[in-house]
């Protein structure tokens, strides 16, 4: 049976008084994540008391502390968090009423920004911290809004705020647009580095030529949407790839259905959609990433070229003059993400692989002007074809 354990890849420690009761919960929710965005979680050691002192080093940390006004940290926690500390270890500090928080946590903790669990489907949330805190997904967290004013625009602003709550960005036509910028390429250039779509599908919105166009473009890219259909309205089947809620009369605030803007949605409504938003975003990742190492992958083999998964995110492509590890991004690609893969792959040469679709020209020129000078290429995986020839 010991053969056949997987190997520790990464470790989470779990901290505070609280984390005989919220470990299990917390468990059950980065299990879940790790399903979305297919990563083994059996690579994933949990280290709680005194094996999180006995952590290996050598391998990525984040840590949790799950406080309480109520119970004060031991000694061992205290210790533990100064280990960490200095190893500049990621640890978000989790309380039950942030109004009481710097009576919460130890005094370490207290400059950092910490977070309300609520309830344990907040647990979605710390799950996907820890997620992007071991570098498993990109921390930074986009929204692309459709919606049709008329009837729609009250609900997108809420949509817009609450994720801003949220820590998400969200781009919403107008709002997130500048004065005397050419609206359309930038709004498909913005709609690339988005993690998910959310569709607010009121009567009369596929009507439009650029709302059809955005939900063929997220097919295109193999983005994750979250789809909210409108009382007494039906889908359209050109949106049958999505994540549907289908919203009831009572799901809105007291009003008139057919003012202009429409109305909000009641909070319990909007829960339900932020926590939609939360579990497709993983997947929608997912999607996205295994459709251009699949596509990498078939141009590489078709050429002769030896090509294996060597990590989560990272393939290895075997050339008949240079190997490679190639790094799917998602989004746009930046020279901080270069820094970060070119320290990643050490020896080895790195690429990195992206979708093209809808970016602007002047981006394209962009990132062909970091793959001229810093030592990662930057691949198109409309272009891959061709470059497995080169290498």
């Amino acid at each position: 049976m010991e053969r056949n354990r997987k190997p520790t890849l990464y470790q989470v420690a779990i901290l505070g008084p609280k984390s005989s009761t919220k470990t299990p919960h917390f468990k059950g929710a980065l299990k879940a994540r790790c399903e979305r965005a297919g990563f083994d979680f059996a690579t994933i050691s949990i280290l709680e008391g005194r094996s999180v002192s006995a952590h290996d080093r050598k391998l990525p940390i984040s840590a949790i502390y799950f406080g309480d006004r109520s119970a004060p940290p031991t000694l061992a926690d205290i210790e533990n968090i100064k280990t960490l500390q200095t190893l500049s270890t990621f640890i978000l500090p989790v309380v039950p009423d942030l109004k009481s928080f710097t009576s919460s946590v130890p005094e370490q903790l207290k400059p950092i920004n910490g977070m309300e669990l609520r309830s344990d489907t907040d647990m979605e949330i710390v799950a996907r911290r820890t997620f992007e805190s071991l570098g498993l997904e990109r921390t930074r967290r986009l929204a692309f809004i459709s919606y049709r004013r008329a009837d729609a625009s009250a609900c997108a602003q809420q949509v817009h705020r609450t994720l801003d709550e949220r820590c998400w960005e969200s781009f919403l036509d107008t709002h997130s647009i500048d004065t005397g910028v050419d609206f359309q390429p930038t709004l498909w250039d913005r709609m690339n580095d988005a993690d998910i779509l959310v569709l607010l599908d009121s009567p009369g919105l596929l009507d439009s030529t650029w709302i059809a166009q955005e939900i063929e473009n997220a097919n295109q890219l193999g983005m994750g949407v979250v789809q909210l259909v409108w009382p007494g309205h039906e889908r359209d089947p050109r949106t049958g790839f999505s994540k549907v809620i289908y919203l009831k009369r009572e799901d809105f605030v007291r009003g008139n259905m057919k003012r202009d803007g429409g109305l909000r949605l009641k909070q319990g409504a909007m829960h339900r959609v932020m926590l939609a938003i939360e579990e497709l975003r993983a997947r929608s990742l997912r999607m996205r990433r295994e459709r251009m190492v699949t596509a990498l992958s078939t141009y590489a083999k078709n050429a002769g070229l030896s090509v294996s998964m060597t990590g989560f995110d990272e393939v290895r492509v075997v050339g008949q003059k240079t190997t490679y590890v190639v790094y799917p991004v998602i989004g746009h690609v930046d020279s901080i993400t270069s820094h970060r893969r070119h320290g990643r792959a050490r020896r080895t040469r790195a690429a990195l692989l992206y979708d093209p679709t809808g970016l602007l020209k002047e981006r394209l020129d962009h990132i062909n002007w970091l793959s001229n000078r810093l030592p990662v290429k930057n691949i198109a995986v409309t272009e891959a074809s061709k470059w497995v020839l080169t290498i």
